[in-house]
């Protein structure tokens, strides 16, 4: 199941951010991200660990470079997405395979792409948001909003370990 999600990811990050620069005309870093996901789903079999910062990192950027160049900002809002997706559920799967024994993995399983699932779905709707709407900001206003978004995000990941713990 946890695979499946896996592979769904690392195929739809690549051609969600391929389909974008394909749209343009850049057949190039069109190559290139369909390249990265073809080395993503082979890394993942060969359980190299080290490639999936690699991937999210190189995805990422992809998808900041078609941000800049004017490429669809939805299509490279979801490759981002299902990169991170892709990357969280790369470290889920390895986790899993260090353990032994793991009692109701599929429960585990489902929890875990439920609140996946919650976390994609919300930071997309907060991405087309921001995409949608221009506010101007001060700097120390941006500052401290960041500030803000960090703690809060601190506070819920830490919320989400003592639920599961």
């Amino acid at each position: 199941m946890i695979s499946t999600a896996l592979t769904l990811s690392i195929i739809l990050a690549s051609s969600t951010l391929a389909v974008g620069y394909g749209l343009e005309g850049l057949w190039l870093p069109t190559a290139a991200v369909l390249s990265l996901g073809g080395v993503w789903l082979f890394a993942q079999r060969a359980k190299w660990g080290w490639m999936a910062w690699l991937m999210l990192t190189l995805l990422t950027l992809a998808a900041a470079v078609g941000a800049s160049f004017g490429v669809n900002a939805v299509l490279m809002l979801v490759g981002l997405i299902a990169s991170l997706s892709a990357w969280d559920l790369d470290g889920f799967v390895r986790q899993l395979r260090t353990v032994d024994k793991v009692e109701h993995k599929s429960v585990l399983q489902r929890r875990h792409l439920r609140r996946l699932l919650v976390v994609d779905i919300l930071g997309l709707l907060s991405g087309i948001l921001a995409l949608a709407v221009e506010v101007e900001l001060s700097f120390a206003l941006a500052l401290v909003l960041g500030l803000v978004a960090l703690i809060a995000l601190s506070r819920a990941i830490g919320l989400f370990r003592r639920e599961s713990g």
